[in-house]
């Protein structure tokens, strides 16, 4: 069975947009390895293409209770949203809550788990053999 990464290690992640944002953050979550994430586009951290769109008209193609940026806790985009007074569960939401959700869970655990966290601003990468 192969290993699975634990906090003795280090995982690289290149491409910090939405889904390179929450694999990061949901590896520290649960003590997994150290991790850096590399994103050249300032607008794009924890955003990616989908996500970075400023439009209001552009919306998420599901209803909120079907939406959450953790696996482990299915109701935290919903409550968000509650808290925030932009819907429920039933709404079809545009796409910035989500990428503020995604970049706010990225800078949270930047700032709470320092001994294994790092972001990196890349303008070039040069593939490793």
């Amino acid at each position: 069975m192969p290993r699975i990464a634990g906090p003795e290690d280090h995982v690289v992640v290149v491409g910090g947009g939405f889904s390179g944002a929450l694999f990061a953050v949901n590896l520290m979550r649960h003590e997994g390895p150290r991790v850096t994430l590399i994103e050249r586009r300032d607008r794009q951290l924890a955003r990616g293409v989908a996500y970075s769109a400023a439009h209001p008209d552009h919306l998420l193609n599901v209803r909120a209770g079907n939406m959450s940026a953790l696996p482990d806790d299915p109701g935290h985009f919903v409550r968000w949203l509650e808290a925030h007074g932009k819907g429920d569960r039933t709404t079809f939401v545009p796409r910035t809550p989500m990428a503020h959700i995604c970049a706010n869970c990225s800078m949270r655990r930047s700032r709470t788990r320092t001994d294994g966290w790092s972001m990196s601003r890349a303008r070039s990468a040069r593939s490793i053999r």
